[in-house]
């Protein structure tokens, strides 16, 4: 939760990054981004390890909250 939290925050801030101008400040928005994805991809990957990807009932593509 915490990291769609923060995530969210970070894309509320991307309608007023047109106005920085600071090369610092846009590479750390920048860095922010990457963040987030690499850990929504650690965290899909050890869920995917955790239930499994098709085959059990209950397994990552078929939860329709995945």
């Amino acid at each position: 939760m915490g990291l769609i939290l923060g995530s969210s925050l970070k894309l509320a801030t991307d309608t007023y990054n047109k106005n920085i101008k600071s090369k610092y400040v846009l590479k750390m928005l920048e860095d922010i981004d990457l963040f987030f994805n690499y850990s929504f991809i650690v965290e899909m990957s050890v869920k995917i390890i955790a239930v499994g990807l098709v085959m059990d009932e209950n397994s990552y593509l078929t939860d329709s909250w995945n």
